[in-house]
């Protein structure tokens, strides 16, 4: 499995253009101590997670590591395992 994250600016608009698009969403089962990020359903099983370009928080720069060399801010999971 693969999962990439995208700062969006409106991850609920981004929600509902991928709704309309008929992309399936990822239900997530986040366990104690978890976030539960907006996540829809790649190619091959990959996740694409959303979230807030505008969080004050930046969660995501744990799991998540840029992609260097692209425009605007992308990122790819980094798994510690």
């Amino acid at each position: 499995m693969c999962a990439m994250a995208f700062a969006s600016e409106d991850v609920k608009a981004t929600l509902s253009l991928a709704e309309r698009y008929k992309v399936d969403r990822f239900d997530n089962q986040a366990g104690p101590g978890e976030l539960n990020i907006p996540a829809l359903r790649g190619i091959g099983d990959s996740l694409v997670y959303l979230v807030s370009a505008d969080a004050a928080v930046r969660f995501f720069d744990v799991d998540f590591v840029p992609v260097q060399g692209v425009q605007g801010e992308i990122w790819r999971w980094s798994d510690p395992l």
